[in-house]
């Protein structure tokens, strides 16, 4: 897919926080992504991580008890504030699109497939006479049977199916950019396959812009032309996939890594002890501090600042003094490689 290096969609400086006795809360804090039109961005970490919030923030999609309080949204020529979420849906509502988890969910259960479908396709100005082929033309390219399909209501669809229709849905909307939030979460693995094959595919033919949220390392891998790791709130690392994945610089980011079993060269796995800490039990310091091989007193006393390392952005005090090193056994340099696997431990 060609790269445009000039970034379309810029998030900067955002923090999320809830209400908690009063107080706030934070959830996630100095989250900072750009992307450049045709790229894929891979954001990948643990659950509770921040990554779906993160992203629903982004585009003024937060429940009510959660707010934006702080940071700014770049998109079309314009910057907006995150937390004026009515303007902010009002900006990104004709150009980002967002596709969730289950997509089943995201249907109205009363409304057939054709239907819904034109309901998007009304609202950005199609006359009633072409809808219908339009429609046809949507559901083709998902490589569902128009005639088939279109009189179906939601129950009556597999998962897969419901799915396709989803992603219909978000291209009649014709965004340019695309939020795939874990799209494949609910379907079985050769269907998750077809599934990602064919939004990708989609991907390149329109030229969209693609932030995949996923917990599969070799999804990424094999994916995205960047990716960033996320941590408790953090996003920890952020540049070049294949960079990345040949030489973490995060001890959270290799920890991962060292967790993944390897069916070509098979080593000894390395598993990620302990758990992430909780919103309000942060602390002062590094999030990952009780975690890390390499912890010491300066990661104790401060949040480490974003700082440039080579081709990217790495939130750590150890990049400083030296390499956290590679993952033993692992040759990265053709990512298809990589195995189909989760980050979550």
């Amino acid at each position: 897919m060609a790269v445009d290096d000039r970034p379309i969609f810029v998030v900067k400086g955002l923090c999320v926080e809830a209400r908690s006795d009063g107080r706030p809360l934070n959830l996630v804090d100095d989250f900072n992504i750009s992307l450049s039109k045709g790229e894929v961005l891979g954001l990948v970490g643990e659950t509770g991580a921040g990554k779906s919030l993160s992203m629903r923030a982004s585009v003024g999609l937060l429940p009510p008890a959660i707010r934006a309080a702080s940071g700014s949204i770049y998109f079309g020529g314009r910057s907006c504030s995150a937390g004026e979420t009515r303007a902010l849906r009002s900006h990104l509502g004709r150009g980002i699109c967002l596709l969730l988890q289950n997509g089943r969910s995201a249907l109205n259960p009363f409304m057939r497939v054709h239907a819904q479908i034109d309901r998007i396709l009304s609202y950005r100005g199609h006359a009633r006479q072409d809808r219908r082929s339009a429609i046809d033309a949507l559901l083709e390219s998902v490589g569902l049977p128009s005639q088939e399909i279109g009189t179906r209501y939601p129950h009556e669809l597999s998962g897969g199916q419901a799915q396709r229709v989803a992603m219909t849905i978000a291209l009649a909307s014709e965004p340019l950019v695309l939020i795939a939030d874990e799209p494949t979460t609910a379907l079985d693995v050769t269907t998750e396959r077809d599934v990602i094959q064919l939004l990708l595919s989609l991907c390149r033919q329109r030229d969209m812009s693609l932030v995949l949220i996923t917990h599969n390392l070799g999804l990424v891998a094999n994916n995205c032309d960047r990716v960033a790791i996320m941590h408790a709130g953090h996003v920890v690392e952020i540049g070049p996939t294949a960079s990345i994945f040949k030489a973490p610089q995060h001890p959270y980011t290799l920890s991962l890594l060292q967790a993944i079993p390897d069916v070509d060269e098979p080593r000894e796995l390395i598993p990620l002890t302990g758990s992430s800490p909780r919103p309000g039990a942060f602390g002062d310091g590094c999030r990952f501090a009780t975690r890390c091989p390499h912890v010491d007193t300066d990661c104790k006393a401060r949040v480490p600042d974003l700082i440039a390392v080579g081709d990217r952005l790495v939130r750590c005090v150890i990049p400083k003094r030296s390499k956290v090193g590679t993952v033993p056994g692992m040759k990265r340099e053709h990512q298809a490689k990589w195995p189909a696997q989760s980050a979550t431990p």
